[in-house]
């Protein structure tokens, strides 16, 4: 009977224990619930950020980085924010869309360094290099900047959302789902611009700027994604410069 009462004990302060690890909060905003999960010592959103004060078309000649045949550097300060196959600007439209629902928000990179809620912010490379330490991933390959990169991807993925060869396990309740991406062709013509990949891949930014030729055009992303060519990028968390002006997703990380 003693033996008993100690396992009933110590399931439910495990069940306890693991209780003190992910939560909700309310972002003061707007009034938007989201999860949050504790990995290791960082606690992060459990789902993409979806605060969205306004959306801006794919379309918005303003977006592109080339205007007039110039490279429009100070342009890319500017903020803009977009729904998943959604090419309007009326923002009652775009929140009732099941694609705002269930993946949030696509940022640029401006609006992904703003658009924390209060107490969080964007994670830098170093943060999501400890989370991928936490989660198993080797030195040799956190220090890569390639796509085929470890073979630790399932563990943050959920469980429901990928495709069989892409299918995660979600060890840790990160739930990361296959949001698509933004892609901005070079100029208004809108030859390039286009959303993809949802169902099959998604991308966060990192804070982190990356520069070339003397210009910071990049940010360092993370993604993970199902793959045509074969297991071994399904099975990764790739690391890469994205060009800033893309539509990424966003997790944001607690404060500490």
């Amino acid at each position: 009977m003693k033996k008993i009462q100690l396992i009933v004990i110590l399931l439910f302060a495990t069940h306890f224990l693991l209780a003190q690890k992910s939560g909700t909060f309310i972002d003061a905003r707007d009034g938007h619930k989201y999860k949050w999960v504790q990995i290791g010592e960082q606690v992060w959103m459990a789902e993409n950020l979806a605060y969205l004060p306004s959306v801006d078309s794919p379309y918005n000649e303003n977006i592109y980085l080339f205007k007039n045949g110039q490279m429009d550097i100070e342009g890319l300060d500017s903020v803009y924010q977009y729904v998943f196959n959604y090419f309007g600007e009326n923002l009652e439209e775009a929140k009732a869309t099941d694609s705002y629902k269930k993946f949030g928000v696509l940022y640029n990179y401006a609006s992904a360094t703003q658009s924390c809620p209060d107490g969080w912010h964007l994670p830098s490379d170093a943060e999501w290099k400890e989370l991928e330490a936490y989660i198993g991933m080797e030195k040799t390959e956190i220090k890569l900047m390639t796509y085929v990169r470890g073979d630790k991807g399932a563990k943050l993925r959920d469980i429901f959302s990928w495709p069989d060869v892409a299918k995660g396990s979600d060890d840790y309740g990160f739930a990361a789902i296959p949001s698509g991406i933004l892609l901005v062709g070079a100029s208004k013509d809108k030859e390039g611009t286009r959303f993809t990949w949802q169902g099959e891949a998604t991308y966060f930014w990192s804070i982190d700027e990356s520069e070339i030729m003397g210009q910071k055009l990049d940010a360092i992303s993370r993604v993970l994604m199902n793959s045509t060519m074969g297991s071994d990028i399904s099975r990764c968390i790739g690391r890469y410069p994205r060009s800033k002006e893309l539509g990424l997703s966003v997790r944001c990380i607690k404060n500490k």
